[in-house]
């Protein structure tokens, strides 16, 4: 006997399977941002100890920084990175809906975040090779997974814009 009633047709394409592939990847970079900017946080709490500790760390700065402006720099770079990650902890979920709006945020925080990135690399390569080139080296290699990375997200969520349909 024949199915009396109209079924779907069961390899529909799933419209929203680029966006829950970018969101995936949105957590585990969100993640990574709250790890470090905790690092950071610590870190720059622990400053004023660990220099008591080893006063010989300070040489390797200009004598125009001081430990407290260290300290505040590395405070301040936690709450970017921190914050940084909420927002992208935040915008993964509505990415994984396949909400243009949040697809389209989360491009333009990425392409930010590959300048940023592609900043600190050249910066380590040039400075760095004028002090150690093996430290410029190490740095430029330790950036290439972080650029890699969000270079891979942005292609995702490029694709998850195209495919996901207009939101009525």
């Amino acid at each position: 006997y024949p199915y009396p009633y109209p079924y779907p047709y069961p390899y529909a394409p799933d419209t929203l399977k680029p966006a829950r592939r970018a969101s995936v990847m949105m957590f585990v970079l969100g993640f990574l941002c709250l790890f470090g900017g905790f690092c950071f946080g610590v870190t720059g709490a622990a400053i004023p100890k660990l220099l008591e500790q080893h006063p010989e760390i300070m040489r390797d700065f200009p004598s125009e920084i001081s430990p407290q402006i260290l300290q505040r720099r590395i405070i301040l770079q936690a709450i970017i990175t921190f914050g940084w990650g909420v927002i992208t902890l935040l915008l993964a979920i509505f990415v994984r809906r396949g909400k243009r709006g949040a697809l389209l945020a989360s491009i333009i925080l990425s392409v930010i975040t590959l300048l940023y990135l592609a900043f600190n690399l050249l910066s380590a390569i040039i400075l760095g090779s004028q002090k150690d080139p093996a430290t410029a080296l190490f740095s430029g290699c330790l950036a290439l997974v972080p650029i890699g990375l969000t270079i891979l997200l942005l292609g995702w969520l490029i694709q998850a814009l195209r495919t996901t349909p207009p939101s009525p």
